[in-house]
């Protein structure tokens, strides 16, 4: 075989590059279609807990190349408190901080259900019966933040949750 310089291999034959990133993404504008997650996008990560949840540690959301942010879900049948300190709200219930929710730096943040990506587009799951925010002192906030329970979803008192950022 022969190692040969690009420019030498260029002058021999014509190429037409093609980048996933931007075939894809013009693409799917060309066809009035939403632009899919790409490779230079951050990934989609879930937490799925059946008794118990323990959040530590970094999560590496943005993307090293200029894409879009993580995707993160976090899925329990358990309810949830989300509170200021992560200090357990009792048994039975997954207790989350929201200092170590915001810390994850995701773009998108699902809480109490999990995303199925389908032919037919995205649909959400929910898994959790109740969600409580009870984090007074402390923001939970994400550019894009779901919060989903099949009965009940209570907001306490002095709780503060923001949304907002470039999608």
């Amino acid at each position: 075989f022969e190692v040969t310089p690009a420019p030498v291999v260029r002058a021999r034959a014509e190429y037409e590059e093609s980048f996933a990133n931007t075939f894809l993404s013009e693409s799917a504008r060309a066809l009035n279609l939403p632009v899919p997650r790409l490779p230079s996008d951050s990934g989609y990560l879930a937490f799925q807990a059946a008794d118990s949840l323990t959040l530590r540690g970094t999560v590496l959301s943005p993307s090293v190349s200029g894409g879009r942010g993580s995707a993160i879900d976090i899925s329990t049948p358990r309810d949830i408190v989300i509170n200021a300190t992560g200090k357990s709200a009792g048994a039975g219930v997954v207790t989350l901080s929201a200092p170590v929710l915001n810390s994850f730096g995701a773009e998108s943040l699902v809480i109490g259900g999990r995303r199925v990506r389908g032919e037919d587009g995205t649909t959400l799951v929910v898994r959790t019966g109740n969600i409580t925010v009870d984090n007074a002192g402390t923001v939970l906030s994400a550019p894009d933040l779901v919060l989903a329970a099949n009965n009940n979803l209570v907001i306490a008192g002095g709780a503060r949750i923001a949304s907002g950022g470039m999608l």
